[in-house]
C-alpha cells in the first residue's frame, strides 16, 4: 500500500536552526513509518524578497510541490501559513496548521509597538497598529481555516479559542523533547567547556519576555552568598545589546557567558554541565528547551507562566517561581544549591514526566489527523 503524502510548509529549515527546524526533520525521518511521507517546501529561500514578494513566491513554490499530496501542514500562521492556507483551498487539501505562540503580539513586542503582555493584548488585539492589526487578522483567519489545529499545551488551546477558533477542531499534542543522554563523564564535561561549580544555563531568543534581565538582577545579589555563581546564556536575538550593558552596569562581567547560537547537541552538553536550567520568561506555549532539560534529568527553575506550569506538572519537577520576581529566583536558586535532597526529587519526578514527551507518542498522536 503506498504511503500518505504530507506536504510540509516550514518557516525554518536546516542548515537554520530553531524549533521548527528540529521539528521538521523529526517528521520528515520519522513520519515514513507511520505511513506518510513527507515534502518539505521551505520558507528560507525566500525571505531575501521584499515583504509580500516573498509570500507570493513561496505560494507558487508550494503550489508546485503539493497538488501531488494528501494534506498540507503548517508550521506557523503567516509566513507559511497564509500560503498554505490558500494553496489547500485551491487545491481542495486538507489543511492543518500548527500554533506555538501568538505571532502578532510578538512582532508587536519586538518593535516596540505592543508593551503589554499577552493576555492584556488578546482583548484589543486591533488596537497597536496597521502592521500588528494585519498579523493578527492573518493569523485568525488562518486558524479558522485549518480542519485541525495542533497546539502544544492546554494554555496555547486557550489562546486559540480566543481566536474564535471552534472547540473541536482543537488537539493539543505536547511537544516532543528530543534527547539523546550524554555519554561524556560530568567533570570531564564540565572541564571541557570551561564550566565551574556554581554554573547556571538560560536558553532561547534574546527577546524581551524571555526576561532574563530576571536573571542578571538575581545573580548581581546572590554574586555576595555564591561569590563564584555563573550565568551561561545561549542564544541570539535584538535584546543581547540591552542585556549586555546590564551585566556591565552590575560588575559581572566574568560571572555571565554569552555562548551565541547552539546547535541541539552542543546545548544539551551545556545543559548537562550545568548545575540547573532557568527560564524565567512570561510567555511560553511549551518549551522545546525545558521538556529537554526535564528529560536529561537537570534541575530546573521556571516562571509560572504560559506552559511552564503544564511541562513541570503543576511544580512537581522543579521550581516554579512567579514571573518577574527576582527575589524568589534568589530563594529558589539558594534552595536549589542547599537543599540538594529537593532538587534530587524534583529531577527524579521529571525524569518520569519527561515520558510523555517521546516521538512516538507524539507521532501516534499526530498521525490520528494526518491519515
Amino acid at each position: 500500500m503506498n504511503n500518505k503524502k504530507l506536504i510540509l510548509a516550514t518557516p525554518l529549515y536546516p542548515p537554520r536552526i530553531g524549533g521548527p527546524a528540529t521539528y521538521t526533520v523529526m517528521l520528515e525521518k520519522n513520519l515514513p513509518a507511520y505511513g506518510i511521507d513527507v515534502t518539505v517546501v521551505p520558507f528560507t529561500p525566500y525571505s531575501q524578497f521584499p515583504l509580500f514578494v516573498r509570500h507570493i513566491l513561496y505560494a507558487i513554490a508550494l503550489l508546485s510541490r503539493a497538488w501531488r499530496g494528501h494534506s498540507i501542514m503548517a508550521l506557523d500562521a503567516v509566513s507559511v501559513g497564509l500560503p498554505a492556507m490558500l494553496v489547500a483551498r485551491l487545491l481542495r487539501k486538507r489543511f492543518i496548521l500548527k500554533v506555538v505562540g501568538d505571532h502578532a503580539w510578538e512582532q508587536g513586542v519586538q518593535r516596540g509597538s505592543v508593551t503589554v503582555p499577552l493576555d492584556t493584548y488578546l482583548t484589543q488585539p486591533f488596537s497597536y497598529g496597521w502592521f500588528v492589526s494585519l498579523l493578527a487578522r492573518i493569523e485568525r483567519v488562518t486558524a479558522r481555516s485549518a480542519h485541525t489545529l495542533i497546539v502544544p499545551s492546554e494554555y496555547l488551546r486557550g489562546l486559540v479559542l480566543s481566536w474564535d477558533v471552534p472547540e473541536h477542531r482543537i488537539v493539543v499534542i505536547p511537544n516532543v523533547a528530543n534527547v539523546n543522554p550524554l555519554t561524556e563523564n560530568r567533570e570531564i564535561l564540565r572541564r571541557s567547556l570551561n564550566i565551574g561549580p556554581h554554573t547556571i544555563l538560560t536558553a532561547g531568543r534574546l527577546v524581551l519576555w524571555k526576561k532574563i534581565d530576571v536573571i542578571v538582577s538575581a545573580l548581581s545579589e546572590l554574586k555576595k552568598t555564591i561569590p563564584d555563581l555563573t550565568l551561561l546564556i545561549a542564544g541570539e536575538g535584538p535584546d543581547r545589546p540591552r542585556l549586555q550593558d546590564l551585566v556591565r552596569e552590575f560588575a559581572l562581567g566574568s560571572q555571565v557567558r554569552f555562548l551565541g547560537s547552539l546547535h541541539t547537541e552542543n546545548l544539551h552538553q551545556y545543559m548537562c554541565a550545568s548545575d540547573a536550567f532557568v527560564l524565567v520568561s512570561t510567555y511560553e506555549g511549551l518549551s522545546h528547551v525545558l521538556i529537554e532539560a526535564l528529560a536529561l534529568g537537570v534541575p530546573i527553575i521556571a516562571s509560572d507562566a504560559g506552559g511552564n506550569r503544564e511541562a513541570l506538572a503543576d511544580g512537581s519537577c522543579g521550581y516554579l517561581i512567579a514571573p518577574e520576581d527576582s527575589q524568589a529566583l534568589v530563594g529558589a536558586l539558594t534552595t536549589l544549591f542547599s537543599d540538594q535532597k529537593k532538587t534530587a526529587l524534583y529531577v527524579a519526578r521529571g525524569l518520569e514526566h519527561a515520558k510523555r514527551y517521546t516521538a512516538h507518542a507524539h507521532l501516534q498522536a499526530l498521525c490520528a489527523y494526518l491519515l
